[in-house]
């Protein structure tokens, strides 16, 4: 008997994957998942964090249908467009002030964080960026250039900097004063603040481990950063809209981003949504055309 992956092997490249474990998929209910062996398995993974709403939610389905029953066009490039302007409008009622300048929709996340990137650079006329050790914000080229994540391949922006995340399992109880403290050094030294465009974190570093750091190390980075005039870059892809109990993941720390950046939940789940970037008025000149 043909099974679903002896007919996804001859149909679909494996450069997408990132399997853990068989698992072959029919249908989705809720937080339940159905598989082609007639299982019923209860999801904690939420398919990587863009399903936060379950699956076949009626909500979603309604609003769907209603979308495709009078669609005003496809995209947003060429004309107004009521649902993508509705949208804008809601996002910027419930975003941080600082953040609540103008929408970009994207494709993806690793292409919003991309465009962040090339956007803070010319916005600021300055030429670094600072990331962290360990930090994923995409798969394209231009997110893969700012990130940390060892695994990969994809080379690094010749401007990027990396700053040790703090990870209390391994670096103990100091491992936030410690990582402040080669943020100090580079300042002092190596690369003056004055030529770093943007700093960009995760709330919780994700793929790097699911590292929540200590508290108060993200108020002394936003000090930093509101200090020296760098842009303060909040990744929420894969932790923002809600999966931290609080609806935008850097607001546990008591901080206020310059941009923040959307995706995944965003879609609920049923397609790839557009992704978005959320800028200052203040400090993005380029987002605000």
């Amino acid at each position: 008997m043909t099974t679903l992956y002896d007919r996804e092997a001859s149909s679909i490249s494996t450069l997408a994957h990132l399997r853990f474990f068989p698992l072959a998929l029919t249908g989705g209910r809720g937080a339940r998942l159905f598989t082609d062996e007639g299982r019923e398995l209860l999801d904690f993974g939420a398919s990587w964090g863009a399903a936060s709403l379950g699956y076949s939610d009626r909500r979603i389905r309604k609003a769907v249908d209603l979308q495709l029953s009078n669609q005003a066009g496809s995209s947003y490039l060429s004309s107004a467009n009521v649902v993508t302007v509705q949208l804008a409008e809601k996002l910027l009622s419930i975003v941080p002030q600082r953040a609540a300048g103008k929408i970009w929709f994207g494709h993806s996340g690793s292409d919003a964080n991309e465009t962040v990137a090339r956007a803070v650079i010319a916005a600021t006329d300055r030429p670094r960026i600072l990331s962290f050790s360990g930090a994923y914000h995409g798969g394209t080229t231009g997110s893969a250039s700012v990130s940390g994540h060892p695994s990969q391949v994809i080379p690094k922006l010749p401007s990027l900097t990396l700053v040790p995340y703090p990870d209390g399992y391994r670096g103990g109880s100091n491992a936030g004063e410690n990582s402040l403290a080669e943020l100090d050094r580079l300042f002092a030294g190596p690369l003056p603040p004055q030529d770093v465009a943007a700093f960009f974190i995760e709330p919780i570093q994700a793929d790097g481990g699911i590292l929540v750091p200590p508290p108060g190390f993200l108020r002394e980075i936003e000090f930093r950063c509101r200090k020296h005039g760098i842009l303060l870059v909040s990744d929420e892809v894969k932790v923002g809209l809600g999966r931290t109990g609080s609806l935008h993941a850097a607001s546990k720390h008591g901080i206020e981003p310059d941009i923040l950046v959307f995706g995944k939940g965003l879609g609920g789940g049923p397609s790839r949504a557009r992704k978005l970037i959320l800028a200052s008025s203040c400090s993005m000149r380029l987002l605000q055309m």
